[in-house]
């Protein structure tokens, strides 16, 4: 599939910067250090919290510092300890911001694909601790710029979000870019508000809410969100609903629905009006779709 992107805009947290293994680095140092319990138990308390606050602040519900100066009094408080949360944010912080790991491929897929786009990160990450990652992990030097929603002001999926970043791009026809992430609520969700084609980084399978996709997927008022007006095509469905062989992987033995087509050995692609939404879950697959 190649389609005439100009311009990429790439998520970086569980799409090319490990972010789960510079998490739980992070916490787990943090809290030790602190004399806390820094278990599985206590890893998996602080991501139910902090998934919950992020959730909340990408619906527009809290704002960047209400989250971070909240979290962890929050994880304090269920775990019965004492603790100054806001300075042990900080320290959490300084910390993760040496997390420099890569997810697999990210280097040899972002060389690639800086030969022939222009490459720009979209992230709502805290702007000085992505900066010095990027930086660390040595892939900044693939980017023509960052777009960090502590600096812009909006956050994905907001549409003014991508509207601050679409006024900075040199390209100006979007249907000439194409939006990748791991995250359907920040980054696809976004593509969709934006009205530009996305693609779903999807290592781990998942299966995609009932409903979510595009509302021209699926008619209706043009107001509501995407699952609000009727239930969504087969089409949706991920990979696995292709059929085939038990033994085999989903993707290998049969023929996509009429209205996707495979995008790569995991991946599949689905027209959706004038827009195209893929799935990936490899990233060395961008290679062969771009």
């Amino acid at each position: 599939m190649k389609k005439g992107y100009t311009t990429l805009l790439l998520d970086m947290d569980g799409t090319f910067l490990d972010f789960e293994a510079a998490e739980r680095s992070a916490f787990l140092t943090a809290m030790t250090r602190h004399g806390y319990p820094a278990g599985e138990e206590e890893y998996a308390c602080y991501q139910r919290i902090n998934h919950g606050l992020w959730e909340a602040f990408e619906r527009g519900e809290i704002d960047k510092p209400t989250l971070l100066s909240t979290r962890f009094g929050r994880l304090f408080e269920a775990l019965g300890v004492s603790g100054d949360g806001a300075a042990f944010e900080r320290e959490y912080q300084a910390l993760l911001g040496e997390g420099a790991q890569l997810m697999e491929g990210a280097e040899e897929v972002l060389s690639h694909l800086a030969k022939r786009y222009a490459l720009y990160v979209v992230t709502n990450g805290v702007e000085r601790t992505q900066r010095n990652r990027l930086r660390l992990s040595g892939i900044d030097r693939f980017m023509t710029e960052l777009f960090i929603s502590e600096a812009i002001g909006w956050q994905k999926p907001q549409k003014e979000f991508f509207d601050a970043c679409f006024a900075r791009l040199p390209e100006k026809d979007r249907s000439r870019m194409l939006i990748i992430g791991d995250s359907l609520t920040s980054d696809i969700q976004g593509g969709f508000n934006a009205g530009i084609d996305t693609c779903w980084f999807n290592p781990k399978g998942k299966k995609r809410p009932e409903g979510f996709g595009r509302p021209e997927s699926f008619g209706g008022s043009e107001s509501a969100a995407p699952w609000e007006n009727a239930a969504p095509p087969e089409s949706t469905a991920p990979p696995e609903s292709f059929g085939g062989s038990e033994n085999a992987a989903p993707w290998e033995n049969a023929a996509p629905p009429e209205d996707g087509k495979r995008t790569g050995k995991n991946g599949r692609e689905q027209k959706t009006g004038k827009h195209l939404d893929l799935e990936i879950r490899s990233l060395y697959e961008l290679k062969e779709l771009l």
